[in-house]
């Protein structure tokens, strides 16, 4: 049995990590924030801290929340990768504690990790609108095909500890070559089964649950 808030410990005792389950309420910030920042974008009101203002996309689609990614993010998070990755499907940030340091809310984290991701387009620009080693966890949450997200938070210990939020999406992003999306006019390009939403510039599929319901722990086990 897979419980979802667990702690385990290294029969040596070097590592330790114990992942804990986010809220409906955190998770839908998650996904909230990821959808204001793709609307600005396929809008065309992000600008860089240079001033340049990104393209419009015609086919950007609303993410949508999707708990089978949140397991896969939680068992990659029980890893304790030690690096702030993003890799096709996947965006890591990791935030160093060391002894002695306040605790973090897991309401911070998740603002420290979007923000952090996305500001990567604030402070590089769009690197020809592909993703680059400057600009991948921001092309990610950007890529405009990827459909849904699913995140896990982790902590994880030994001589010094790490908290780490784990992001997964489908279909996957920061393809190797291929543009993040198509420049033009804002949902030009919406697919049939996803119409556009003008408000937010956004493709989206009407049947789609949007907002997480649950805390995850009564939703996943294995």
């Amino acid at each position: 049995m897979h419980e979802f808030l667990w702690l385990f410990l290294f029969v040596n005792g070097v590592s330790t990590w114990e992942l804990i389950p986010l809220t409906g309420a955190q998770q839908t910030q998650i996904l909230n924030r990821h959808n204001v920042f793709r609307s600005n974008l396929a809008r065309g009101l992000y600008k860089a801290k240079s001033g340049f203002t990104f393209a419009k996309a015609t086919n950007m689609r609303k993410l949508v929340w999707n708990y089978t990614l949140v397991l896969e993010a939680a068992t990659y998070a029980e890893t304790c990768p030690p690096n702030a990755i993003s890799s096709a499907g996947i965006n890591v940030y990791i935030q160093p504690v060391a002894p002695g340091d306040p605790p973090n809310t897991i309401d911070l984290m998740v603002n420290k990790t979007v923000n952090t991701w996305a500001n990567q387009f604030f402070t590089n620009g769009p690197k020809g609108y592909v993703t680059t080693a400057a600009t991948a966890h921001a092309t990610q949450m950007a890529w405009s095909t990827t459909q849904s997200i699913g995140c896990a938070y982790v902590l994880c210990g030994n001589f010094s500890g790490r908290r780490i939020v784990v992001c997964h999406y489908y279909p996957p992003g920061n393809v190797v070559g291929q543009r993040i999306y198509n420049q033009g006019a804002t949902c030009s390009k919406c697919p049939t089964e996803s119409p556009c939403l003008q408000a937010s510039g956004l493709c989206v599929t009407p049947t789609s649950v949007v907002f997480p319901a649950a805390v995850q722990s009564s939703i996943i086990s294995v």
